[in-house]
């Protein structure tokens, strides 16, 4: 499966670009053969309508296409991972490459009841037009050592638009390092280019406060935000 971001992965330019890649599917199987399996068949991946019971719309290989095949329990969030023929999350989501269920969205209002303390719909997975709901949002601070009020194995990440933050699980890649997604770098860091060619981890920074910043780098204010930006 695709990876997923942090209010959209792999930032370019100092504005928020798109989520992961979709997910590949397995093998299509036959319809009303009784068992779980993967259906060639048009589906919903909102309502999970047209798939037989036990099963689950999902992204088929083909950009544009959907598939059903079996249904998974992890929802929102949850950990999840990828099988020979789809994911283990449940109706409604998918396993990106932060091995977390992220749950499809039209609106912010599909992501309420997933995520009650404030995800929305903001996250577009590249390649498509299809939108997962953000992690909920917290009132944690990005900046180093972007830990504080985020549990244990998660760390507090810039998910924006509106200056949102949250906190999620912890990358492990470091300053400089080539990134796809937002919290595929370590607390304190995000994925983010100056072009569409060095997107990399950065060091978050509070906007205007060079100081923040280690030797003659600056702090350049992320494109849509008032409160954060990057060392450049």
């Amino acid at each position: 499966m695709g990876g997923a971001g942090t209010g959209g992965a792999g930032r370019g330019g100092a504005g928020t670009g798109g989520a992961g890649t979709g997910g590949s599917a397995g093998s299509a199987g036959s319809a009303g053969s009784g068992t779980c399996g993967v259906f060639s068949m048009s589906c919903d991946l909102y309502g999970n309508m047209g798939c037989p019971i036990g099963h689950k719309c999902a992204m088929a290989a083909t950009a544009g296409q959907t598939i059903c095949e079996c249904a998974g329990t992890p929802r929102h969030g949850e950990p999840c991972t990828t099988t020979a023929t789809g994911d283990t999350c449940a109706a409604g989501a998918v396993c990106l490459e932060d091995h977390k269920c992220w749950k499809f969205c039209r609106d912010s209002g599909d992501c309420i009841s997933a995520t009650p303390t404030g995800g929305i719909c903001d996250l577009q997975l590249s390649g498509t037009n299809i939108m997962v709901c953000s992690s909920a949002t917290t009132n944690c601070s990005p900046i180093l050592p972007a830990t504080a009020g985020c549990n244990t194995g998660t760390g507090c990440y810039y998910v924006g638009p509106e200056d949102r933050t949250a906190c999620i699980s912890v990358g492990t890649k470091a300053a400089g390092e080539t990134c796809t997604f937002g919290n595929e770098c370590v607390p304190g860091y995000i994925c983010i280019g100056t072009t569409a060619t060095d997107v990399v981890c950065r060091q978050m920074c509070r906007a205007g406060r060079d100081a923040d910043c280690s030797g003659a780098q600056r702090c350049v204010t992320i494109q849509g935000s008032t409160l954060y930006g990057v060392c450049i």
